[in-house]
Formats: C-alpha cells, sequence, structure tokens
C-alpha cells in the first residue's frame, strides 16, 4: 500500500477499514519511498514514473473495467449454454491471449528501450551478457530506429526524454488497443463488431486517446 499521508495513520485506517489485516504479508510505504524504491542503484529514473504508472493503472483497471463491464448483452450470448461449475475461470483462449499480448508488448517495449536510441557496444554487452555474440553484431554502435538519445543514461531529476516519452506512448496505446481485443474472449475474429452499440465504451476509448495525446507532455 502506497501512500501520501502518515505512515502509522494509513496503516491504522487500513487495518480499521478491513483493508489489510494484522499478522497478513502486507507493505505499507509512503510516497518518498516509493519513489525511492522505483530507481536502480545507480539513482537513474526507470522508464515509467510515478505518475504514469498511476495513469497506466487508471487506464487498465478502472476506465478498462467500466467499458467492458457496459457491453449490452448479443443475441449469440443469450443463447449460450452456461458453464459447470468445475469449468475454468480462465479458458484456454484466454489465457492463449493473456500470455500472447504479454510477449507483444514485452518484445516491443524492450525493443524500444534497448535498440529504439542512440546505442554502445558496452552497454549492449552488459544488458545482453552473451559470451560470443552481442547486439552489436546485429545493430552496430550507433545504429538505432529512431533518431534520439538514449533516456537510460540521463542524471536523476532530469528533464523528460523523448526516448522515455516513446516508450510510455506505445505502452498506453498497446493497453488503448487491448481494451478492444477484450471484448472478445471467446475465440471472435472481428473485435470491432457492435462496438459501436456502446457509446460509453468508444466515448472512454476516445476520450482516454485525447487526454494521452494532450497530456504527454504533463508526465
Amino acid at each position: 500500500m502506497v501512500t501520501g499521508d502518515n505512515i502509522n495513520t494509513a496503516r491504522a485506517i487500513a487495518i480499521k477499514c478491513g483493508i489489510i489485516h494484522p499478522g497478513e504479508d502486507f507493505l505499507c510505504i509512503d510516497g518518498k519511498e516509493f519513489n525511492r524504491r522505483i530507481r536502480n542503484e545507480k539513482g537513474e529514473d526507470s522508464p515509467l514514473k510515478a505518475v504514469q504508472m498511476l495513469w497506466v493503472n487508471l487506464i487498465m483497471d478502472t476506465f478498462a473495467s467500466l467499458a467492458l463491464a457496459t457491453e449490452p448483452p448479443t443475441e449469440s450470448l443469450l443463447k449460450r449454454r452456461p458453464y459447470g461449475r468445475n469449468k475454468p475461470l480462465i479458458s484456454s483462449t484466454m489465457t492463449k491471449n493473456i500470455l500472447g499480448h504479454g510477449v507483444y508488448q514485452l518484445i516491443i517495449i524492450f525493443t524500444l528501450l534497448f535498440v529504439g536510441m542512440h546505442s554502445t557496444c558496452s552497454v549492449s554487452q552488459y544488458w545482453l551478457k552473451m559470451k560470443e555474440v552481442t547486439l552489436c553484431s546485429v545493430f552496430p554502435p550507433g545504429e538505432k530506429i529512431f533518431d534520439i538519445d538514449s533516456g537510460r543514461n540521463a542524471p536523476l531529476h532530469s528533464p523528460p526524454s523523448e526516448h522515455y516519452t516513446i516508450i510510455f506512448n506505445t505502452f498506453v496505446m498497446m493497453q488503448l488497443f487491448n481494451e478492444i481485443n477484450a471484448r472478445k474472449i471467446h475465440g471472435e475474429r472481428n473485435v470491432f463488431d457492435g462496438i459501436f452499440r456502446n457509446p460509453i465504451f468508444c466515448s472512454i476509448v476516445f476520450g482516454t486517446f485525447a487526454i494521452q495525446v494532450n497530456s504527454c507532455k504533463c508526465f
């Protein structure tokens, strides 16, 4: 639990409200300690800052839940037979979608993080820790996707970099489009089918997109 208030007061309130229980395995930290822990051992900021992670959490949890929960029932849904009591909560199709989208996001984000900017051979060798084949054999020193400087070596409290801004926007957009993919969880091909029948879903998706585009400088 992360709080901006006094840690002892917040812990007491959380216990009183039943959010946490004495004897359970939990961790209560204040905002400054949380901000310190998300930095690496060199004191450099992580690719996503605290306010960015809060925004992503708002998109993935609150907005996504509201958008998907307001989906109107379809004719095929009303005709579907009920599931048995022994059926798993997460189906095999849902598992494949979760794992597939997770791997896809990791590949894209790591590519942008380590290859999307000016790179050096030593940094590539350090991160990959390979004996014979290094990233330099694939991407020579100075090779990059975007003509920008790396944000990984920026000093603490430095201004936002173009490198990390691209990573943040890419990550948010992947979450946003995953909301559309999550509309269909039974192997349907057309995830856009009937999307305009739910004005709340469309408002949340377009609203989140507009906020992200116009407020990325604030993050």
